[in-house]
């Protein structure tokens, strides 16, 4: 009997997780027509497919999320770091200001046109100096980011998400934002599962006293046991999914996930730099 059993289980749990797949394969599919033509012809049905295979246990919603949570913190890090520069150079631009205002008032008048060359020689320097600190600065923060969008496509790789390898080819980052746009979708339209310990618990079927007794109409049915394959899914589909607040606890803003975007570097990056940034977020730095 046991045997029994546990070739029905296994066969439920097959026909849970085929449904499964079938679920997320049609939201997939569903988001993809939302998409441009262009790149909808890149999202084959293979593609699509061994995503929503990759995604069936849940393990690739907590990466995801994990390499957002991440990704903010570098994020803000950078940003506060270029901050402080910009302030180190207001406060040099206004030592400076205030240095050759004093000389000027303590200058002789035939001796000033001399003291203005001088100071607009030193002012020369000084903002070509903040210009090349600025233009380290931003080349550091993009070279950061790309190192990151490096990390982010091994980690999706080796959780066998499909579409995701270590490239730098614009058409194959563009892929890649577009897919992880499907998970992040997925994920704030709840289409997680659960652990698979509560599935079990709530939702799989159990063998009663009437189906070990099929054909006789002396025991009650118990509720909990199905014949029907198809039942037993809906009920484990049923189960409740965790929502968009949920799903991103842990973050310290509590805002909706930003949009995956690739953007060009900032201006002045020399060359041999990246020329693209793909990133989970968006974060604006200010401008020089």
């Amino acid at each position: 009997m046991e045997r029994y059993t546990g070739a029905f289980e296994e066969a439920v749990d097959g026909a849970r997780q085929q449904e499964r797949h079938y679920q997320l394969l049609s939201a997939l599919q569903s988001l993809v027509k939302e998409l441009p033509s262009s790149f909808q012809q890149r999202l084959s049905y293979t593609m699509l497919s061994d995503l929503a295979l990759a995604l069936l246990d849940g393990t690739v919603f907590e990466i995801v999320q994990g390499l957002l949570e991440i990704q903010h913190l570098t994020e803000k890090s950078l940003y506060n770091q270029r901050l402080r520069l910009q302030n180190e150079h207001r406060v040099l631009r206004q030592a400076l200001r205030q240095k050759h205002q004093e000389a000027q008032q303590a200058c002789r008048p035939h001796n000033l046109p001399v003291l203005q060359a001088a100071q607009q020689r030193e002012l020369e320097a000084v903002e070509y100096r903040i210009r090349e600190e600025q233009r380290a600065m931003d080349q550091k923060i993009v070279l950061e980011l790309d190192r990151k969008v490096a990390d982010q496509q091994s980690t999706l790789e080796k959780a066998g998400v499909a579409g995701f390898y270590v490239t730098t080819n614009p058409q194959e980052l563009t892929l890649q934002m577009n897919l992880l746009e499907l998970i992040r979708k997925l994920q704030q339209r709840g289409c997680q599962v659960q652990p698979a310990k509560l599935v079990e618990d709530t939702a799989r079927p159990k063998l009663c006293e009437a189906q070990r007794n099929k054909g006789t109409s002396v025991w009650p049915a118990c509720g909990l046991c199905d014949s029907s394959v198809v039942s037993a899914t809906t009920r484990a589909q049923q189960q409740p999914s965790p929502c968009s607040s949920v799903a991103y606890r842990g973050t310290s803003r509590y805002l909706p996930p930003p949009r995956f975007v690739t953007e060009a570097p900032p201006t002045g990056t020399p060359s041999g730099a990246p020329s693209w940034s793909c990133r989970l977020s968006h974060t604006t730095f200010p401008p020089g």
